[in-house]
């Protein structure tokens, strides 16, 4: 495997800036994934308006605007397929032994998805069927990407099974 053999983007609605301890985390498991592919971190403002259809309408617009074509979309939503961490690290491989350039993981605003943004999506994906705060799901995206690319380059960070 090359060293970038993909680009991801990672996009996402709410506030940056503030070193909380999750910023921090968020950052590590960042830097330790530039170590396998590029990627782009796209932070975008909350819509701030008090009507939910509208709030999740206009979060996910925004998000849809910086979506292009080609780009092959994850979207993380407590309603998608759950995956184990291997089979979220063989779902990987197929997409970049398919020659997919650009994989773009998408964790929705406050209120959640619209139903184009879903539609949208190429692979709506679940860590749980809980809710989580939107700072702990950015944790949980960037390591289980993480843990994914250790596994398809044999590095010793995954303890459990194997691909």
């Amino acid at each position: 495997m090359g060293k970038h053999v993909s680009q991801f983007k990672f996009i996402w609605v709410g506030k940056a800036g503030r070193k909380q301890p999750e910023q921090e985390l968020c950052e590590r498991y960042l830097k330790r994934i530039r170590s396998y592919v590029k990627f782009k971190e796209i932070i975008l403002k909350p819509s701030g308006h008090s009507n939910i259809v509208e709030v999740k309408n206009r979060d996910s617009s925004q998000i849809l605007s910086k979506i292009q074509s080609q780009e092959y979309v994850i979207l993380c939503d407590e309603k998608g397929k759950s995956m184990s961490s291997v089979e979220l690290a063989a779902y990987l491989e197929k997409c970049f032994m398919s020659g997919r350039s650009q994989l773009t993981w998408v964790v929705g605003g406050s209120m959640g998805a619209s139903q184009e943004l879903k539609k949208r999506a190429n692979l709506t994906l679940s860590f749980s069927k809980m809710t989580f705060p939107h700072a702990l799901a950015r944790i949980i995206l960037y390591e289980q990407v993480y843990r994914a690319l250790c596994l398809r380059s044999n590095h010793p960070y995954h303890h459990g099974e194997l691909l």
